[in-house]
């Protein structure tokens, strides 16, 4: 976080607080004991509703959330709470699983709830409680001798310091955190986006070669399956069961929960919440089952090269463990393939295409907890090539998969550095580490409302973000601030380019545009006109912005495209008055406009150091979100190599 860009206060004092130091000398200080009383009021009939507490999403309405657990049979003595109540679940308040409650309902008998005795802005607090800084104050007085069996009850909770700002900067923190969520979890959503793209690539990839092969041109045959389709052929049709022994956890080995152990005390145990979504196995959260049970079941020890199926709950999910993992087990929700006849990692990627996975759905119990048999895995059809091909396809798909992969891995970091920023920053704002009372609007989020509904972005809020915005804009079509803005895309590029380079562009103006978002350029040959011409192909709207007068389109011979943008409702702005002929400096003020109306600038083909860098680094400057095109249509962060991040 820059020194320039956020103030801290003028002067501050200490606290006797486990997680802040130090708090504005203007915030008021108390233990939690002369905030708060512990409310005692139970449900009767248990008809209210029910309230669930999470660390992720904090307290919710339960029906509204995706908890699927099992809930008792009667809520008849369920604890009671009302809006602005602070609910805290006593066996993971350390772990942040406590918040305020903006709905009235009850809430398990295991969680405590207090009643605010002053007036505390609800987004605040919630914010507050649940900041890095608190997580340590709930950690340290918690009893117990390990995390699983820690619990903060109340006299715990009451010797803790609330720290309390004045009501009215309560307010201005809660708008000035509700505008940073909301610009950053925007330019994640894009990144989630382009993620989601990488995905259905690496399906059709996968689809395409375990199913057709590398061979175009070789002839091919119905494999007698509507799931799989034509393969080539001299390729065979045969069945799972036939290639690969399928194990599962036996009943009467099962486990409970007092079979779980500490990690130095028993062996890993696997289970569908380890697989990620890509296939990979994510230990994040790992899980260990004493060594008696690991002992019990040898025939599902995991192994290098083994699979696993998700045969419980999230059916059809597919996991493969590429590496060792040390002594490991499966839990009864997976069933593991080992053994195979061909390569495990042909098989793999045989089980993650595209009709196997529609396969597996079909096939799902309709029960309520969805349900694959060990024989229904194992009459799963599978096509098989010669081993040549084999071997050829692997190759091919471990290359291409690695890009994709790696292409992931980037996005996903930014989104991680993005969220780690956010939290950073929200926390820095409530705990009174940065000054941001002057960085907040003057409408104030509802206290009732706690999902804010996006604001609409019009072209004038746009451009006034500029350091110099223009001093005035000159429009043709649609008046810009008629025109909602939110997740406008930027597609920008150099003149001469690839046949490969204009399609990428086309391609992504007109899903832009098909998504429902406005696409704005120059109207420069090349990546600007393709860009347009997709958009428009899309059905969408676009911006053209000229470095010349609106009267005088640059370059001339794109007048009739000009035309068909207006016609479709679009606009042309400049900050040029008409009759205003084009100069080299204008193009870079021009640029600068661009980035400005736009949420997000993506650079197709682009020279090194051309004008369409321009536009980047305005967008570098601006803190917007920043992708580069590649030809064969992806996307990848364009990230700032001076960006300062915290």
């Amino acid at each position: 976080m820059s020194a320039s860009k956020w103030k801290p206060y003028p002067e501050y004092r200490v606290i006797p607080h486990a997680g802040i130091n130090k708090i504005p000398n203007h915030w008021n200080s108390k233990r939690m004991r002369n905030v708060f009383r512990e409310r005692g009021e139970v449900s009767e009939d248990g008809t209210e509703e029910l309230l669930s507490v999470s660390k992720y999403t904090g307290v919710k309405v339960r029906s509204t959330t995706t908890d699927r657990e099992a809930r008792a049979a009667s809520l008849v003595g369920y604890k009671k709470c009302e809006p602005n109540d602070i609910v805290s679940n006593i066996m993971l308040a350390w772990d942040s699983a406590l918040g305020v409650a903006f709905d009235s309902g009850i809430v398990s008998s295991a969680y405590e709830v207090y009643v605010p005795q002053q007036e505390i802005d609800p987004h605040f607090l919630d914010l507050l409680l649940r900041t890095p800084e608190y997580r340590v104050a709930f950690t340290i007085v918690s009893k117990g001798i390990v995390p699983s069996r820690w619990r903060m009850y109340t006299e715990s909770f009451n010797d803790i310091q609330m720290i309390l700002p004045p009501l009215n900067e309560q307010k201005q923190i809660g708008s000035f955190v509700h505008r940073i969520n909301e610009n950053i979890l925007r330019n994640i959503e894009t990144l989630e986006t382009q993620i989601s793209v990488l995905e259905e690539k690496r399906s059709v990839l996968i689809t395409q070669a375990v199913t057709k092969g590398l061979n175009s041109d070789v002839k091919m045959k119905d494999s007698g399956n509507k799931w799989i389709g034509k393969i080539p052929a001299h390729w065979n049709i045969s069945r799972l069961k036939y290639h690969a022994n399928i194990k599962g956890r036996i009943g009467f080995r099962g486990y409970t929960v007092s079979d779980l152990v500490e990690p130095d005390e028993g062996a890993l145990t696997l289970g569908a919440t380890h697989i990620s979504s890509s296939g990979e196995i994510d230990l994040s959260s790992p899980v260990y089952i004493s060594w008696e049970k690991y002992f019990e079941s040898p025939e599902i020890m995991v192994s290098e090269g083994d699979i696993l199926i998700v045969q419980r709950g999230s059916c059809g999910k597919i996991g493969y463990v590429s590496n060792d993992l040390g002594p490991a087990t499966i839990n009864p929700s997976l069933a593991i393939l080992k053994n195979t006849t061909f390569d495990s990692g042909f098989m793999n990627y045989l089980l993650n295409s595209d009709g196997i996975e529609k396969l597996l759905d079909s096939i799902q119990g309709t029960t309520a907890v969805p349900m694959i048999s060990q024989e229904q895995i194992g009459e799963i059809p599978i096509c098989i090539p010669p081993s040549d091909e084999i071997e050829s396809i692997l190759d091919f798909l471990n290359s291409k998969t690695l890009q994709l992969k790696e292409t992931e891995s980037m996005l996903k970091q930014e989104i991680n550095q993005l969220n780690e920023y956010r939290i950073a920053l929200i926390s820095a704002a409530v705990t009174g580490k940065i000054d941001v009372r002057n960085r907040t609007t003057p409408a104030e989020t509802s206290s009732t409302d706690s999902h804010p509904q996006t604001a609409r972005v019009s072209g004038t809020d746009r451009l006034n973000q500029l350091r110099k915005p223009p001093k005035q804009v000159y429009q043709k079509g649609t008046l810009l601030d008629e025109l909602d803005l939110t997740r406008s895309v930027a597609i920008v590029g150099s003149r001469g380019v690839s046949d490969e380079g204009l399609a990428a562009a086309r391609a992504l103006g007109k899903s832009t545009a098909e998504a429902g978002h406005i696409v704005v350029s120059g109207l420069a040959n090349g990546i600007d006109t393709a860009a347009f011409e997709g958009a428009l192909e899309g059905g969408g709207m676009c911006v053209i912005v000229l470095p010349s007068g609106v009267d005088i389109i640059t370059p001339r011979g794109n007048k009739d495209l000009a035309q068909r943008i207006l016609d479709a409702g679009g606009t042309i702005v400049s900050e040029q008055p008409n009759g205003t002929n084009a100069r080299k400096f204008m193009f870079i003020e021009r640029n600068r406009m661009i980035a400005a109306l736009s949420d997000t600038v993506v650079l197709g083909e682009a020279r090194e150091n051309g004008g369409a860098w321009h536009t980047v680094k305005a967008a570098w400057a601006l803190k917007k979100s920043t992708l580069k095109l590649h030809n064969d249509g992806s996307t990848t962060p364009l990230v700032n190599p001076q960006r300062e991040l915290m």
